[in-house]
């Protein structure tokens, strides 16, 4: 999956699949607190890591301003 909306911050990208992680990106709504008004429980790519890593293949990201962010599922092919 390829976007080019705002990277993500070189910092979060070690953390991103981890459960509960939530990443508000600079620039992002927000309400009077902390919290990103988005719905977000910080789920999403913690759930698409198991289930890829549970059938055997690998999930990366890579995320920059020039090139966009980009997930990259693998998945071993069986002959």
């Amino acid at each position: 999956m390829h976007n080019e909306g705002v990277p993500i911050p070189p910092e979060k990208l070690g953390t991103l699949f981890d459960s509960l992680t939530r990443v508000i990106r600079e620039g992002a709504v927000t309400d009077e607190g902390d919290h990103s008004m988005e719905v977000n429980l910080g789920l999403g790519l913690y759930i698409a890591e198991e289930i890829v890593v549970s059938h055997g293949g690998t999930i990366d990201v890579t995320s920059s301003e020039e090139d966009g962010t980009t997930f990259t599922a693998r998945f071993p092919r069986t002959v």
